[in-house]
């Protein structure tokens, strides 16, 4: 899991989640250190408390997507067509 840095964002401590959960802080600690798993609806709980998706809580999330920088080509045709798209923007069609 991938919890700990959630938690602290959002400025609860740990032995407050273990309250809101209704476990013990060493268990919630082993939950956190990932030496122990939750059970599901205790995870689901978590993800709750912390406002994240259960793939956000098991460390789940895609990498950005990271788009190349355009060709002087490709930079030229996005202008043209950012023209074209502004000059008809403002007209009616039939």
């Amino acid at each position: 899991m991938n919890i700990k840095k959630y938690r602290e964002r959002r400025g609860i401590s740990a032995t407050r989640m273990a309250t809101l959960l209704g476990v013990g802080r060493k268990t919630y600690y082993n939950y956190e250190n990932n030496k122990t798993d939750p059970p599901m609806a205790t995870f689901i709980r978590i993800c709750q408390i912390l406002d994240i998706s259960a793939d956000e809580g098991l460390g789940l999330q895609p990498e950005p997507l990271v788009f190349a920088e355009p060709t002087a080509e490709e930079a030229e045709i996005l202008r043209q067509a950012s023209l074209i798209l502004t000059h008809y923007a403002g007209k009616k069609t039939k």
